[in-house]
């Protein structure tokens, strides 16, 4: 005998499944939030340091890892949006990856002037904004991990996740 009800993958609701809510958040930030936001950043970076030749390596280096780590954050994305079946794996990945990026860079942040010499350039500068991004990494890359880790809708949109 039949309620008329069905299940979706994993026995839970239809309306759970698919990429709607949270779900669909996460993909629109990670495949046009994060890039967006990584080539803009880009873009100031590089007009702060067009003007000095010595700045212009360390900020292709920086551009490179950012450029690397938004090409994550789409590929994360997009294995989401096609519901291939390791992309919660890799969204873990990547949110881990941003996570270790988050700490390491509060760590250089704080023991930095503990082992710069008085007067270098590292012990100088102003540690509010580096804190503040390495804190917000380190809070929205947790939320998502949590996210994934016990939302519903992930369990019913990609069985064995």
């Amino acid at each position: 005998m039949s309620t008329g009800t069905t299940t979706g993958p994993g026995g839970h609701g239809p309306e759970l499944s698919g990429l709607r809510g949270w779900l669909a958040v996460l993909c629109l930030y990670l495949i046009v939030l994060m890039p967006l936001v990584t080539v803009l950043g880009l873009i100031g970076l590089w007009q702060g340091a067009s003007s000095s030749s010595a700045l212009q390596a360390a900020v292709f280096f920086e551009a490179s890892f950012e450029l690397a780590l938004a090409g994550f954050a789409l590929y994360a994305g997009l294995a989401l949006y096609r519901m291939r079946p390791n992309a919660v794996a890799i969204a873990k990945i990547y949110f881990i990856t941003i996570l270790t990026l988050g700490v390491l860079g509060l760590a250089i942040v704080f023991m930095g002037p503990l082992v710069q010499p008085a007067g270098t350039s590292l012990g100088n500068m102003p540690r509010g904004p580096a804190v503040v991004g390495g804190l917000r990494q380190i809070i929205l890359s947790a939320a998502w991990l949590i996210y994934l880790e016990r939302s519903k809708r992930v369990r019913a949109t990609y069985p064995g996740a």
